[in-house]
């Protein structure tokens, strides 16, 4: 291909290649150029967000019995797995541990109505480890799945592929037996024998240490290579006394966690009660595309522009922001902020007056002109007419479809007592939050100390 004839895209702008001049040292097509004529290679500082020079023997995973050559473009850090017992891999046949894949089965076999064939998705299981049940596909009698993925008392509930690497690897223990098969995004792990004491290897592969090994060996694979990348991980094997010691003591750590977490469960349940007895009052009705409320959408944002320092970047995902910035796209933050996710899952979002941040085109922020609406009750109102409407990621919350809704608003006296009493139940959840995060870091501490 002659580019120089083709006049139209002389003036693309682009890090791949320069139109005028295909030498130019400073775009991908000559690095890839000077790679295959083993001449020397100088990636450009500009370019090294894009290209990376990487030895091809280190993009093999030759740990695996089957190799199939896959080559792996992301290389993530390897976590040693040190102890003064055994390390073995999960493979070992004489450790007995067995990885079960789920059932697959086809869409127009799924019944609407409930049946005695139920499968459960990766919906099911909290990211810190319970098995919770929400989310139940019903199957047509009529097929007949393997008994052998029914999740039984002492298996391992995985989820082995997910579109979030932050869900890949979250496990459940089944305590009893079930009727219910795991679904095909997912697998058990099931031990038969007697040196892998099923609820010491759970402990293990809930670790915040083996969330990330897992998720690492899930980059860049597919469902068909993920359990084979799983069976490759590495465990201490203590005797089984040890095992137990284990066990008991982290039991003893998860009823001071039940105990808490049922508090925030419960003080959840207190501020949903305190925004229905809201609802309920009535009100003005107010159009969100009205002069009380300015609307925004955010501006894209490249990876190679997220700094060290700076303030929080938001995206679709409107609670965890991808980074930091040195700049800002608002220059004026007098006013709290209501944010929601304009393209990804449904979730709407506050953030306080005076706290700056940066909005991607994949974020909105709604800010109220008005002083009869409290910008926390507005948040929830969006919320529930947000879910009401059906926003999705394929049905894009866009402001022209956010301007559409209205809202049944109180009087602000009544907002305002809401809120603070929500306030002083948040506060009683954050405390419950701290003491959750310390048994985590207790949990870490007794298995180090047994292991190392």
């Amino acid at each position: 291909m002659e580019v120089s004839k083709n006049q139209a895209i002389n003036s693309i702008q682009t890090p791949l290649f320069n139109p005028i001049d295909l030498e130019d040292d400073s775009k991908i097509n000559t690095i890839i150029r000077n790679n295959f004529n083993n001449e020397s290679l100088t990636i450009p500082s500009e370019l090294k967000e894009f290209v990376s020079a990487i030895s091809l023997i280190d993009m093999l995973d030759f740990t695996q019995t089957s190799f199939d050559a896959q080559i792996k473009t992301n290389l993530e850090r390897k976590i040693e797995i040190s102890s003064k017992y055994p390390v073995e891999k999960i493979s070992k046949s004489e450790l007995g541990i067995e990885i079960i894949k789920g059932v697959t089965f086809d869409k127009n076999k799924q019944s609407t109505e409930e049946t005695s064939v139920q499968v459960l998705t990766s919906d099911n299981i909290t990211t810190d480890g319970r098995l919770e049940i929400k989310k139940i596909i019903n199957i047509n009698p009529s097929v007949i799945f393997d008994n052998d993925k029914k999740l039984r008392k002492n298996d391992i509930f995985m989820t082995l592929s997910s579109g979030s690497k932050k869900h890949v690897g979250k496990v459940a223990f089944i305590d009893n037996d079930t009727e219910y098969y795991a679904g095909g995004f997912m697998g058990i792990i099931r031990i038969n024998s007697t040196s892998i004491l099923p609820k010491y290897l759970f402990e293990l592969l809930n670790s915040s240490k083996y969330r990330e090994i897992i998720q690492n060996e899930s980059s860049g694979s597919n469902i068909n290579n993920l359990s084979n990348a799983i069976t490759q991980i590495k465990i201490p094997v203590p005797p089984t006394d040890i095992q137990e010691q284990i066990i008991s003591e982290v039991d003893k750590l998860d009823e001071q966690y039940q105990n808490s977490r049922m508090k925030i469960e419960d003080y959840r349940k207190q501020i949903i009660k305190i925004f229905e007895s809201l609802d309920v009052l009535g009100g003005e009705i107010y159009r969100l595309s009205s002069n009380d409320f300015t609307l925004m959408i955010g501006k894209r944002v490249l990876n190679k522009e997220l700094t060290e320092e700076g303030i929080p970047v938001y995206s679709a995902n409107v609670f965890e922001p991808l980074g930091l910035i040195d700049k800002d796209i608002i220059k004026d933050f007098s006013k709290p902020s209501i944010l929601w996710g304009i393209d990804g899952d449904w979730m709407v979002n506050t953030i306080p007056a005076n706290l700056p941040f940066y909005p991607t085109d994949h974020a909105g922020v709604l800010r109220i002109n008005t002083d009869k609406i409290h910008y926390r009750y507005l948040a929830h109102k969006l919320e529930q007419e947000g879910t009401r409407e059906g926003f999705s990621r394929s049905y894009r919350a866009s402001i022209g479809q956010i301007e559409k809704l209205t809202v049944i608003i109180p009087p602000i006296k009544q907002q305002n007592e809401a809120i603070l009493k929500i306030e002083e139940i948040e506060n009683l959840i954050e405390k419950e939050e701290k003491i959750i995060n310390i048994i985590e870091n207790q949990k870490i501490e007794i298995i180090n100390n047994f292991l190392i």
